[in-house]
């Protein structure tokens, strides 16, 4: 009896997709002080509506494929920012996002390794071909800075015991 078969399926790291995290330069939490976060935004502030506005048309070109809700995600590093801000009403839309894209990082979760995967059943076997088992695969991802996530993908065992790897989406969240 064969209790490991080796198949074709081969699962490797890559800098590919990215995901949105929140990022305060310095260490805003434990030191004290003059923050480093509101010297950024009184630079963002001293720029005109026009620098404010063509800044922030580059920045989405630049990032805007990698991501499914960038303009969400602006906002919601905004509003991590916002209590350092003296009057958040008289701040325009685009300042808004720019600002919230000043705290904007990218971070390639999967780029460096994948390993430990570990299937079970998917709970929806609906459309699943006769002999075959949808599953849910757990792979443990390192990124950048050797910081681990989990990563789940999906597929099919077929009749045969061959597997079939979904593709994965080009955009990730932790949403």
């Amino acid at each position: 009896m064969t209790l490991v078969h080796r198949t074709e399926v081969n699962l490797v790291a890559s800098a590919d997709r990215v995901m949105c995290r929140i990022f305060i330069p310095g260490d805003e939490l434990h030191l004290p002080g003059v923050s480093r976060a509101e010297n950024v935004l009184e630079r963002i502030g001293w720029l005109t509506d026009a620098q404010v506005e063509e800044a922030l048309a580059r920045t989405i070109d630049r990032f805007e494929g990698r991501h499914r809700h960038l303009n969400r995600e602006f906002e919601l590093h905004f509003e991590a920012v916002s209590h350092l801000i003296s009057d958040v009403s008289a701040v325009s839309a685009s300042r808004r996002a720019l600002i919230g894209a000043y705290f904007t990082q990218e971070y390639a979760f999967e780029s460096t390794a994948y390993f430990n995967p570990s299937m079970v059943a998917h709970p929806d076997q609906s459309g699943v071909p006769e002999g075959s088992l949808r599953f849910v695969m757990s792979v443990r991802a390192v990124g950048e800075g050797h910081i681990s996530s989990i990563v789940f993908r999906t597929g099919l065992i077929g009749p045969l015991g061959e597997i079939e790897m979904d593709p994965v989406s080009k955009y990730a969240t932790t949403r």
